[in-house]
C-alpha cells in the first residue's frame, strides 16, 4: 500500500467506493507498521484515528508516491532523497 507522511500524518489513497473506504466510515481506528526485511531490523507502527476525504481528483501527494514507489525502484534509486 502506497504511502506518504507529510510530517503530521500519513497520507494513503484508495478509490471511493473501495472496501478500505467503507469500513474506515464505520471503525476509524486505525494501526499502521512499517518494517524492513533485513538485519537489523526497523519497524516503525503508528495508532490513531483515520480520517476521509473523497476528491474526484488525486491527491497532490499522489504524485510523489509514485514516484517513490514505481519511478525510482525501475530507475534504480531505491536510496532517493525525498521528493
Amino acid at each position: 500500500m502506497w504511502f506518504h507522511w507529510t510530517g503530521e500524518g500519513l497520507l494513503t489513497g484508495a478509490p471511493p467506493n473501495s472496501p478500505k473506504i467503507k469500513v474506515l466510515a464505520v471503525r476509524p481506528q486505525v494501526a499502521v507498521s512499517i518494517d524492513t526485511v533485513e538485519w537489523p531490523y526497523q519497524w516503525l507502527t503508528m495508532r490513531g484515528t483515520a480520517a476521509t476525504q473523497v476528491s474526484t481528483e488525486p491527491f497532490a501527494e499522489y504524485l510523489t508516491m509514485a514516484y517513490r514507489w514505481i519511478y525510482y525502484p525501475l530507475m534504480g534509486r531505491e536510496n532517493h532523497q525525498r521528493v
